[in-house]
């Protein structure tokens, strides 16, 4: 029988809740103290996404293949200093919103963030 478990990103956090009978006990936390800006568990391959708000390295992106036991920093997505305002360069802010792509897709995946920009992962 597959564990149940909910994950809760939190601005202290990402939560992990596992039932226990009728009840959800938290199991642990993980990245403890920093705020928790996406969230998503990649239904084809059970991998764990995390997009971490760092309030001194930024954002950050991280991978767990193994439920949260182990986890590895992506490299996160780049503006390349395409303009934002006339004279501004972009800056990423957050990661927002993680998506697997169509199923004849492959590993493809769909990333959003702030400022608004839309950026595709052919290999997860």
């Amino acid at each position: 029988m597959m564990e149940k478990k909910i994950l809760v990103g939190t601005s202290k956090g990402l939560v992990v809740l596992q039932e226990q009978g009728a009840q959800w006990e938290i199991e642990e936390t993980l990245f403890l103290g920093l705020p928790v800006s996406m969230l998503f568990v990649d239904s084809r391959n059970g991998n764990w996404w995390v997009g971490l708000s760092h309030r001194h390295w930024g954002e950050k992106l991280h991978c767990s293949k193994d439920q949260g036991k182990t986890w590895e920093e992506k490299k996160r997505p780049s503006l390349q200093g395409e303009e934002y305002y006339p004279g501004q360069k972009a800056k990423l802010k957050k990661i927002w919103v993680m998506q697997q792509a169509n199923p004849d897709q492959g590993e493809g995946l769909w990333l959003g963030t702030e400022p608004g920009a839309l950026f595709y992962s052919e290999d997860g």
